[in-house]
């Protein structure tokens, strides 16, 4: 429960800067919309700040009471965003033309945008938020119940990547799967009411909003995702095949029996351990955030302060997931992370720091409102460039001091391994991105033949019998990162984009020793914030419009780094 000072408080300003507009405090001028500003960053700053906490505090214990907070929280941010006479001026801003100024006009659009989504019965939003936020203590609190024991998902991996018996894969599959029964009825309602507040604001559903709320064109994001379904179906197909023959060989069955527990992982998102060598033994006896802290520091992004207050390690009660959080839009970066010593996780290391180093870099002087990565993607993108670096054979020679020798042994393992990786993940995310855009099309439908007709589309899984009709709720991101999976394959492609542009530019490939690289990350991809549209950023960060171009090098036609 919420203190007495802390709602007093909160109260008071929600009240002074609530009752302004009425009051006629704010000319349609540039002047007047400055004062506005002002007034709303001293109310959003705190209160930014105490649900960051409160979901920082709930991630990290599992304790129902930091749930609750975190949901009165958001409800009071989404109060203060309902005021209809707040938003009617802002629409007069910027139907009459008034704002000339570019930060002021680029703030004026995040604003209008913060309120539009925030235009509907308060009452419709006090039900999704409070839905949301049980099912993210259910996601986070549930432990997969095998041989009378709760184990976490990192156990059930482990127990995946080795197990040979298929009978008891297929328990522990189902036995993890039975999340799904916990959430999915709540879900499906979820859905329909973020449907429900989207067509009280004359968007067609939820999915259309949210694409149109974060500056993302739907129309070029589908071009792009159908561009990599043609372009990769015929080297994934190649891969597949590969991984099946692999599988058909290790579990003692045909490729025609092979199901989802047979993969190495819950969704078959991650490339499986098929060749020779396995690396995840390279990383066994690694102190995972020193080596992360060794790399980063080497081209002049030191991340020990956000280390210290950082969450690192598995334990009951929290969950089980990776994140990076940005506590108040300054300084208090952090990540939460559940490491064991192995590829994976040095892998999720690094990418965690790379969003924690992101945040950390945005220009502090920049507007609260413009102190954000300029897209989710492109933060996506930088996290997904460094993570990747693990299980590549001349970054791993030079973290891990591995001989010549055995680096040139690793080398062909590496380099197909990592393609095949980003082959399966952008057919994973083909899968997500359609179910996504059909779930909120129709919530009522036969979302178990949604699922599994896409998986078999993408990934060409074939769906087990005797299904619950649940397996589709385990997907975390579906529930509580709703509308977002789309910006992990963009992420990709601006990774591959940022590549080649060091690459050309100081002959980097994976930075170790180049401080150059640190001061070109810091003042050309970081620092600009939210201060210009994502198209701008990108192209004055790399002197061309976002491209799959050098994604489809890299991995579809395998020309390597």
């Amino acid at each position: 429960m919420l203190n007495r000072t802390f709602m007093l408080v909160n109260l008071i300003l929600f009240f002074i800067f609530a009752s302004c507009t009425k009051q006629s405090l704010y000319s349609l001028s540039e002047d007047g919309l400055q004062k506005f500003i002002s007034d709303y960053e001293s109310r959003i700053e705190i209160l930014s700040t105490q649900r960051s906490q409160a979901e920082w505090d709930a991630y990290t214990t599992g304790k129902e009471e930091y749930f609750n907070r975190w949901t009165q929280l958001s409800l009071t941010i989404d109060s203060l965003h309902q005021n209809k006479d707040h938003y009617q001026y802002l629409q007069k801003l910027q139907r009459q033309g008034i704002v000339k100024t570019p930060v002021l006009k680029r703030q004026l659009d995040l604003l209008l945008s913060e309120y539009l989504g925030r235009q509907t019965d308060p009452l419709l939003n006090k039900q999704i938020t409070e839905l949301a936020t049980k099912l993210e203590n259910t996601y986070a609190n549930y432990r997969t119940e095998w041989e009378g024991n709760p184990f976490s998902d990192n156990q059930v991996t482990q127990v995946l990547k080795s197990e040979k018996n298929s009978v008891v894969r297929e328990k522990l599959w189902r036995a993890q799967k039975a999340l799904g029964e916990q959430v999915a009825i709540d879900l499906v309602k979820l859905a329909g009411l973020r449907n429900q507040a989207a067509r009280e604001l004359r968007f067609e559903n939820y999915f259309y909003m949210q694409m149109a709320l974060t500056e993302m064109d739907l129309v070029l994001v589908e071009k792009i995702f159908n561009e990599l379904s043609a372009l990769t179906e015929n080297p994934y197909r190649q891969v597949h095949d590969q991984i099946e023959d692999v599988f058909s060989q290790r579990y003692g069955i045909s490729r025609e029996q092979l199901r989802p527990w047979h993969y190495e992982d819950l969704f078959a998102q991650e490339a499986p351990a098929i060749n020779q060598i396995d690396l995840d033994q390279y990383y066994t006896k690694v102190d995972i955030p020193v080596l992360a802290e060794d790399y980063y520091n080497s081209f002049s992004m030191p991340v020990a302060e956000i280390l210290s207050r950082s969450d690192l390690y598995e334990r009951p009660g929290k969950n089980q997931h990776a994140f990076s959080f940005n506590i108040d839009h300054r300084q208090d970066v952090r990540i939460l992370c559940n490491i064991t010593p192995n590829m994976r996780w040095m892998e999720t290391t690094l990418h965690e720091l790379g969003h924690a180093l992101y945040d950390t870099y945005i220009d502090p002087s920049l507007p609260f409102l413009l102190r954000e990565p300029a897209h989710a993607f492109t933060t996506e993108g930088i996290a997904n460039l460094f993570g990747g670096f693990a299980s590549e054979a001349e970054w791993m020679a030079r973290a891990l001091k591995i001989p010549e020798a055995e680096v040139k042994k690793i080398q062909s393992v590496t380099r197909s391994s990592n393609r095949m990786s980003k082959l399966i993940f952008a057919r994973w995310s083909m899968v997500i991105f359609n179910f996504e855009r059909s779930l909120y099309a129709d919530p009522n439908q036969d979302l178990n033949k949604l699922w599994w007709d896409l998986v078999e589309k993408y990934q060409l899984i074939k769906k087990p019998e005797n299904l619950s009709g649940t397996e589709w709720a385990t997907k975390i991101h579906i529930a509580t990162y709703p509308v977002y999976y789309h910006n992990y394959q963009l992420g990709e492609l601006f990774a591959s984009q940022i590549l080649n542009h060091i690459s050309e530019k100081f002959g980097a490939t994976f930075f170790w020793d180049q401080p150059e690289v640190g001061t070109y990350m810091k003042e050309q991809v970081f620092a600009p914030g939210k201060k210009l549209p994502w198209p701008q950023m990108v192209e004055q960060a790399t002197g061309e419009a976002l491209t799959a171009r050098y994604f489809v090098q890299r991995f579809v036609q395998d020309r390597g780094l």
